[in-house]
């Protein structure tokens, strides 16, 4: 599984070279510009629902009214500025991670048009153009993107929960997180070479297992990629779609 997992993270890198090098530049164009349009909406709303968060978190807390000392009300403060950060920090990861999903579900067509040029390219074979393809990418992207936005927030929650109860397991939550959040960005870039192949959803899931470790290298990529705000998971899904299609291309 290391093999492939490395093999994964390669043509990560190999399909940054393949765009440069056909001149494919014009893949990254339209996540470029959801990604601005997301990202402008996204922070606008965080900034309203932190600030209300907040709020709500020194009412509940009111701390001018309790009659402790000094030194409570410093650690009351220390605590409110604790859990105000921590509040920041879950409130935007949660509002990323559907955000990532929704734009995976809105562009599937174009990561699907993404995979197919570059299967095209690597085995002479050309795709002929239909519009009711389009409207199946889109619907199974929908189906996809909703199933895996689902599981990878119940297991995060899982996560966090387990964590808050039994804070040693908290390192080893952070591991597993990064491990479910990179299986499913991967699986959503193969998923595109799995429907040219005509599997069905529960088809690819059978297909995914056996191919997690390629899954899980490329998804890592795509993870640590995408912490580059707006320009990094522009290039994660792009790069992520061509690399699948590189991969599995020269399997086949």
């Amino acid at each position: 599984m290391l093999h492939f997992f490395w093999l994964g993270l390669s043509h990560f890198f190999k399909a940054g070279r393949f765009i440069r090098k056909r001149n494919l530049l014009f893949f990254y164009i339209l996540p470029l510009v959801f990604n601005v349009i997301a990202f402008y909406f996204l922070f606008d709303w965080l900034a309203v629902q932190i600030n209300l968060l907040v709020s709500l978190l020194e009412q509940k807390l009111n701390i001018s009214q309790l009659k402790i000392s000094k030194t409570g009300h410093q650690s009351i403060n220390i605590l409110s500025k604790i859990l105000s950060f921590l509040t920041k920090i879950i409130v935007f990861y949660f509002s990323y991670t559907i955000v990532k999903y929704i734009i995976l579900a809105l562009l599937s067509p174009w990561f699907g048009y993404i995979s197919e040029k570059t299967a095209e390219i690597i085995s002479d074979k050309a795709y002929p153009f239909r519009l009711m393809k389009i409207f199946s990418d889109a619907k199974r992207g929908i189906l996809l993107s909703m199933r895996n936005l689902i599981a990878e927030i119940f297991f995060t929650l899982f996560f966090l929960i387990t964590s808050l109860l039994f804070p040693p397991f908290a390192p080893f939550a952070i591991i597993l997180n990064v491990y479910i959040s990179s299986y499913y960005f991967g699986f959503a870039m193969y998923d595109y070479v799995y429907e040219r192949q005509s599997l069905s959803i529960l088809e690819s899931l059978n297909q995914a297992n056996k191919d997690k470790g390629a899954l899980l290298g490329l998804g890592f990529c795509m993870f640590l990629c995408q912490l580059i705000p707006v320009i990094g998971i522009t290039i994660a899904n792009a790069n992520g779609a061509v690399a699948a299609s590189l991969h599995k291309g020269q399997n086949t």
